[in-house]
């Protein structure tokens, strides 16, 4: 599959990241885009700040939802 993707979507280039031990996730932001919610295909939920000077996410919340912690 490395082929089929253009090289924008490996690049590291942005305004922010989450960076999260799972490659696949399903992401949102909230209406004022100063949050981000992920959440993984194993099993965890993320909350994150996404900062305004751009960078690193910062995790508000993780759940793991399979097990409850």
């Amino acid at each position: 599959m490395g082929g089929l993707l253009p090289k924008y979507f490996k690049s590291e280039w942005s305004y922010a990241q989450l960076r999260i031990s799972d490659g696949r996730a399903l992401c949102a932001f909230n209406d004022d885009a100063s949050t981000l919610i992920a959440v993984t295909t194993d099993g965890f939920y993320y909350i994150a700040e996404i900062p305004k000077g751009g960078g690193d996410c910062v995790i508000k919340e993780k759940k793991n939802l399979i097990n409850g912690v």
